[in-house]
């Protein structure tokens, strides 16, 4: 038996909550895609909760390189995890995917979000150790 309060599971509701502060990249098109990715590893997070206005923690994400090619796209993100009041740093996280294929806007989008995966995967579980 699962308790629920406001139609969020009890663990939904003990779990962090984060918020987007700030998203950065030298491209426009790459910066919406960088947002779109984070929102979306964010509500699909289980162990996070996407509360954009009742956030403890902000994240902080930039584009730190996207190389593409006729063939190839690579790109690294970096995320900076900050308390929303005081903005104590927290935790710094990385993630850098590459795709092959026609260089398209499809791919770009995908490696992106790859990226981004591979830097949230552990945001959880270090933000989880701060309620211990």
């Amino acid at each position: 038996l699962v308790a629920s309060v406001g139609g969020l599971p009890a663990q939904a509701q003990r779990a962090p909550t984060v918020a987007l502060a700030g998203v950065f990249a030298d491209d426009p098109a790459v910066a919406d895609t960088l947002r779109a990715s984070l929102e979306a590893e964010l509500r699909e997070a289980a162990d996070l909760r996407y509360a954009p206005r009742a956030a403890r923690w902000v994240l902080h994400s930039r584009v730190t390189r996207i190389d593409v090619s006729a063939e190839r796209v690579r790109c690294e993100v970096s995320v900076v995890v900050a308390e929303r009041r005081g903005g104590a740093v927290r935790a710094m996280l990385s993630g850098r995917a590459s795709g092959h294929g026609a260089s398209t806007d499809e791919l770009r989008t995908r490696v992106v979000r790859a990226a981004v995966k591979g830097a949230l995967r552990p945001l959880g579980s270090r933000l989880a150790a701060h309620f211990r």
